[in-house]
């Protein structure tokens, strides 16, 4: 009797005992007792979207967000550029004349509270359109936007520092 696998977080050091042999199909053993980690349920997620005519105005909005003390599990801007390569390859239903969007979500109890008062400050900031999200499966649709523009440029990610987010580059 042996046993494999790990009680840490992360273990990457040394050979993985545990692959190995559930990638045997039995031909190294048998399996006699397994432990598991069970893990609760996601929370709920809200997920919006806010359709912007001006950058800037956007990125006020974000300052503004943040200025709130909301604290947002994804949030993120895509210009229209982006905008029109999404809607010309992939086909998705979105207003390609906005010049740019921001995309949020929040996870929580209070999940669709918070992106409701999210996105009233998207509003007063000058949003022409905005969207709330409830639904799972809505809300991955509207994920899917920023997964295939990140797709089609080939990045993982592009950051800018705060302070810095309302300024024109």
């Amino acid at each position: 009797i042996i046993n494999t696998g790990r009680k840490t977080i992360k273990n990457t050091s040394g050979y993985d005992f545990t692959g190995i042999f559930i990638g045997s199909e039995g031909t190294l053993g048998i399996i006699t007792k397994i432990i598991l980690k069970l893990l609760p349920l996601p929370p709920i997620s809200s997920t919006a979207i806010a359709y912007f005519n001006n950058l800037p105005k956007a990125g006020k909005a974000i300052l503004e967000i943040f200025d709130k003390g909301f604290d947002p599990n994804l949030m993120e801007i895509i210009d229209s550029l982006s905008l029109k390569q999404v809607q010309k390859v992939y086909g998705m239903s979105i207003d390609t004349k906005a010049s740019c969007v921001l995309i949020m979500q929040t996870n929580g109890i209070n999940s669709f509270n918070e992106i409701k008062k999210m996105l009233s400050i998207c509003k007063k900031n000058g949003a022409y359109n905005t969207k709330n999200v409830n639904d799972q499966k809505e809300g991955e649709k509207i994920l899917e936007i920023s997964d295939f523009f990140l797709f089609t440029k080939g990045i993982a990610s592009f950051a800018h520092p705060l302070e810095k987010v309302g300024q024109k580059f």
